[in-house]
């Protein structure tokens, strides 16, 4: 991911082993699927689908913006359609293809038919080791590092470069991306990132800045982001995003955005409402799968780790 998910939501306070072919599925079933008699209780699910809506403030509703369903084989997702509300007769179709070591993938190519754009993720041991993004003249690379045994990453290294047309120069970006990360029983409790980055157009010199602030987040005990601050450097600004949840018997039904409103108020934003198919997976995955509809399409350590 260009950066982490905690850049990509506050600074902007702010799923093919298909018909179209090109991989193969072990014969076994995905190793972080749960045993046969965890599924009856459990709340921990594949999401089918989630529906997004948008708060008119004037109004005081909520309107639909897009749907959102997923395909899965072994539970691997091999197929994202999103439908606008207001262009309902032009899907957004993610198609996305693996090739497997036993177990574990070992890469995972996702097309869009809406754009030109190829993404290719690498794994190492299951784990996400590379994320390769082409679409037109703009090309990047992230590579992922752990700092322990888990499945959360505490480095992130980021090549951005976008050739451009005419005489002017191709502009390249770098940023590393540096994440402190604690845990609770195996799920998230709290990450904070803070980095670097340069950006320089060709024949000029490359020069290093710090990203403005520091980003933190809390989670639930589920592992789900409940709470995400950014401190914005020596101005003392200050960027704060809430998740407030809704669960039936364990299972999130629904998430509400909100952002600090006046007088200690809250301020709604965006409403996910989240429905489910009966394949139970491990706590740790529900929690990365939760996290990434959270963060929006674009955030690619939650998208392509959970798989």
């Amino acid at each position: 991911m260009k950066k982490s998910v905690i850049i990509l939501l506050i600074v902007a306070i702010i799923l093919c082993l298909t018909a179209c072919g090109g991989g193969t599925t072990p014969d076994s079933a995905s190793p972080d699927s749960a045993t046969a008699d965890q599924v009856a209780e459990s709340p921990y699910h594949l999401v089918s689908s989630v529906k997004v809506y948008q708060k008119d403030a004037a109004q005081g509703f909520w309107i639909p913006q897009n749907t959102t369903t997923i395909e899965y084989d072994k539970t691997y997702p091999v197929r994202f359609t999103t439908v606008n509300e207001d262009d309902q007769e032009h899907p957004k179709i993610t198609a996305c293809a693996y090739t497997f070591d036993e177990e574990n993938p070992l890469t995972r190519v996702d097309t869009v038919n809406t754009s030109s754009a190829k993404t290719t993720a690498e794994y190492q041991n299951g784990r996400l080791s590379t994320v390769n993004v082409t679409s037109g003249a703009k090309t990047s690379s992230t590579v992922y590092q752990y700092g322990g045994d888990d499945d959360y990453y505490t480095l992130a290294l980021t090549e951005t470069r976008r050739d451009e047309s005419g005489d002017d120069p191709a502009v390249t970006n770098e940023e590393v991306d540096s994440v402190i990360v604690t845990t609770q029983n195996g799920l998230l409790k709290t990450t904070s990132d803070s980095g670097v980055y340069a950006n320089w157009a060709d024949g000029d010199k490359k020069e290093w800045q710090r990203l403005r602030g520091i980003y933190t987040a809390d989670y639930d005990d589920d592992g789900i982001i409940s709470v995400m601050t950014g401190d914005l450097g020596k101005d003392g600004k200050r960027a704060e995003k809430r998740f407030v949840t809704t669960r039936d018997g364990g299972r999130i039904t629904e998430i509400v955005e909100e952002i600090p409103g006046d007088d200690d108020s809250w301020t709604q934003l965006m409403k996910y409402e989240f429905a489910y198919n009966d394949t139970a997976i491990t706590p740790m995955r529900y929690s990365l799968m939760m996290n990434w509809f959270l963060a929006g399409g674009d955030n690619q350590y939650y998208h392509y780790h959970w798989y």
